[in-house]
């Protein structure tokens, strides 16, 4: 959890509006309980940006709580198989997955705090612990954080069986919600953010850049992408549009990743990034989990990649638009609800697209430079930390109003 105090406070200079309305609704909801339960307390967006949402909520005036589940290998390799076919991997759980699935939430809902007013259930690892939990006067709502507009049909039939117990689904775009209209449960959209002043975020300090580069041996002006090892986040294609890109100029490709704690996968994607690149000395392959390693890689690229197939948002393309980087980004829905394409950065349909962006911007210091100022404003506009709090406040205070509605009906 971020160490950091006053993450608001911070922010007085660059969204003070949002600041004012954050306070007024922290005191119309004082003393409101908030648990957040998800699967990893490290590693992917979710961790990430719950990391700094829990203790700016507590500043916010709510008493805001965030449980991770204790999991086990053969209930991560579900999940991920889970989150996969909700993605569009035709390759669904079997029966026998499921029901391992089960047996082990029934053991991790006995270790759900049970005084909160309002628990948040993110993503799919959590969704079957509404079945095991006493619910009582609570409202619940599921926050699903991934792309499911080519969900797997047999998985997704299932998981709409476990929606009812859910008083609100939260999604991170309109388009993810249409799989889901025939639970007729309300859905809310809420986009995620990023803190500003996080080691990742923050500036820089004096000779930070040179010790951390130097340590690679690395010069400024390279290609980047950072991201998890996970098979859908395109490094295959990243490679392609590189090599396209240095047979024309000579260019650095650095690819950053990390596997989240319930992402068992990532080694497997990593050995076949290093298999494609096949030692290339002009390829520099990083596994480090380091947040200024990353900020500092951000802003000393000449482009960010990110050529997600599938992308629920993607908080890389905004650490990158918020360093007035210019991404280059793959058509995922996530990566497009961002990127105003020849605007804050472009969207590439194939490798070849992303090489011939790539030497535009190589070419163009002035064009990287009015993308990159455009996209920095556009993430202070819409993507900081402070409209996220804000946002939830607003679904706080509805689902609470919900709850009260109900109980009226009830009596």
């Amino acid at each position: 959890m971020s160490q950091r105090q006053d993450l608001l406070n911070a922010y007085e200079d660059l969204t003070p509006i949002l600041l004012d309305e954050i306070r007024r609704l922290g005191r119309e909801l004082e003393g409101l309980r908030v648990l957040h339960v998800n699967s990893t307390a490290k590693g992917g967006g979710v961790a990430e940006m719950l990391a700094w949402l829990i203790p700016a909520l507590e500043e916010a005036g709510i008493q805001a709580e965030w449980h991770v589940l204790e999991g086990s290998d053969s209930f991560f390799h579900m999940t991920k198989k889970l989150h996969n076919a909700l993605q569009g991997r035709n390759h669904p759980p079997s029966e026998e997955e499921w029901n391992a699935y089960f047996n082990q939430l029934a053991d991790e809902a006995r270790l759900i705090p049970r005084d909160a007013h309002i628990i948040i259930f993110h993503d799919p690892q959590t969704l079957g612990l509404a079945h095991f939990l006493p619910k009582e006067n609570q409202a619940w709502a599921w926050r699903l954080h991934i792309d499911t507009t080519t969900a797997d049909e047999e998985t997704l039939q299932r998981v709409l069986t476990l929606i009812p117990p859910m008083d609100m689904l939260i999604l991170t775009l309109p388009a993810y919600g249409i799989p889901f209209k025939p639970t007729r449960k309300p859905i809310r959209y809420i986009q995620p953010a990023i803190d500003a002043y996080s080691r990742k975020n923050r500036p820089l300090l004096e000779g930070e850049a040179e010790k951390i580069l130097g340590r690679y041996g690395l010069t400024p002006g390279y290609a980047l992408q950072v991201s998890r090892f996970d098979p859908w986040k395109g490094f295959d294609q990243v490679i392609e549009a590189w090599r396209m890109v240095r047979q024309r100029i000579p260019l650095q490709l650095v690819l950053v990743g990390s596997a989240a704690d319930d992402d068992p996968e990532g080694q497997e994607v990593l050995e076949e990034v290093k298999r494609l690149v096949k030692d290339d000395p002009d390829v520099t392959i990083i596994t480090e989990h380091d947040d200024l390693l990353v900020n500092v890689l951000q802003r000393h690229a000449c482009c960010v990649y990110q050529l997600s197939q599938r992308e629920g948002f993607g908080l890389t393309v905004t650490e990158a638009m918020w360093k007035e980087k210019p991404v280059i980004g793959g058509p995922a829905e996530g990566i497009r609800a961002q990127i105003k394409h020849g605007q804050t950065g472009f969207i590439a349909r194939n490798p070849g697209e992303a090489a011939a962006y790539t030497l535009e911007l190589f070419h163009d210091p002035a064009l990287r430079e009015r993308i990159g100022r455009a996209a920095h404003e556009h993430v202070r506009q819409q993507y900081l930390l402070p409209r996220l709090v804000r946002d939830h406040l607003l679904l706080y205070k509805e689902l609470l109003t919900r709850r009260e509605e109900a109980r009226a009906q009830t009596v």
